[in-house]
């Protein structure tokens, strides 16, 4: 009897452990980012669809690269990074940090791609402080 509930419980784990991957597919983008011709050493980036029916994808850039997947479509692609302003932060016990990208790469972004599930998917942002 015991083997029986064994068996059973096993069977609903592995219903639910390969039941809930249940979204669309996702494809995986890589790329650089580059800010006045030297990779951005680190940041974040998102993909967002541009009709706003998929979930949006991100991932970190490191050392001017970044890969993670995201769902095919036209998106909009949004770049963050911060810097330290140099001024203190008396709470914190730290320096105050600031978003340096410009609007244009980010909250008003005019960056957008096209990920395919044929590929390659790959990226290259070539961001500059002059429009």
């Amino acid at each position: 009897m015991n083997t029986r509930w064994l068996l059973l419980g096993s069977l609903g784990l592995f219903a639910f452990v390969f039941g809930c991957n249940t979204g669309p597919p996702t494809y995986e983008v890589t790329g650089t980012v580059s800010w006045n011709g030297a990779p951005l050493a680190k940041g974040d980036v998102t993909f967002e669809a541009t009709d706003g029916a998929a979930t949006p994808g991100a991932g970190k850039i490191v050392n001017g690269e970044f890969k993670f997947r995201v769902t095919a479509g036209k998106k909009v692609v949004r770049i963050y990074s911060e810097r330290e302003t140099g001024k203190a932060d008396p709470v914190m016990h730290g320096s105050w940090r600031e978003q340096f990208l410009p609007d244009r790469y980010n909250a008003q972004s005019i960056l957008t791609e096209e990920v395919t599930p044929g590929g390659p998917n790959r990226f290259v942002f070539a961001l500059t402080e002059k429009p």
